[in-house]
């Protein structure tokens, strides 16, 4: 797991990041939160329940942009997915473990 410390080597990007997790992570669907650093922008990844994306894509899309809209300066990409996911990358969020040290 990654601590909101571990945050910090997303530099500019943490605090997005991080604000999307919170509000994000509070959807029961959602399994996995995982960033993924690009050079001039940074993927987020969230993985949900098998057969929930339908269901849950359009509240993950809008907190997605209100966020990008509380950070318009940075370039964010979403992919929400119920199965496939990169295995690189920063793991933010997982559903069930201790996440009392996560963002």
């Amino acid at each position: 797991m990654v601590t909101a410390m571990d945050l910090t080597k997303l530099g500019k990007y943490a605090e997005a990041v991080r604000k999307f997790t919170e509000r994000v992570s509070q959807l029961h669907e959602v399994r996995v939160i995982k960033v993924h650093p690009c050079d001039d922008y940074v993927d987020l990844w969230v993985v949900v329940e098998s057969g929930e994306r339908p269901k849950v894509t359009r509240r993950i899309v809008d907190i997605f942009l209100e966020t990008w809209a509380q950070f318009s300066d940075l370039l964010l990409d979403l992919m929400v997915t119920d199965s496939d996911y990169p295995t690189s990358g920063i793991e933010v969020y997982r559903r069930g473990m201790n996440n009392a040290d996560n963002p």
